[in-house]
């Protein structure tokens, strides 16, 4: 249903235009992640860690309309190092239904 690999800045930043709600800054996300891929993995939910609070603002609303998805075709998180990027409200819906484990973008830099 999803790649298996996010090849580029690019890439990633499509995936996250695709399922963001609000408005995004294209570019201000393409030079984060520039020199990056991101690989679809399956972890431990306990493992991920909350981005950035004041990037990441709880809008339960949304919380709302996702927990009425099913689970099965959730998006993937965008993960650094363990913590949740893009997808935190994705996050505390799984954390609440008690999911052991979350499909996610494993952010890496790409090797030269």
């Amino acid at each position: 249903m999803f790649k298996g690999i996010l090849k580029n800045a690019d890439e990633i930043t499509d995936f996250i235009i695709e399922f963001a709600i609000d408005p995004v800054d294209e570019e201000l996300i393409r030079e984060y992640f520039d020199g990056c891929k991101a690989i679809l993995k399956s972890i431990k939910v306990s493992n991920l860690v909350e981005g950035d609070m004041n990037q990441n603002i709880r809008n339960v609303k949304r919380e709302k309309s996702y927990e009425k998805l099913p689970l099965k075709t959730m998006p993937p998180l965008i993960v650094e190092n363990g913590i949740v990027k893009d997808g935190n409200h994705r996050l505390r819906i799984a954390k609440r239904n008690k999911l052991e484990e979350i499909s996610i973008y494993d952010i890496v830099v790409i090797e030269t």
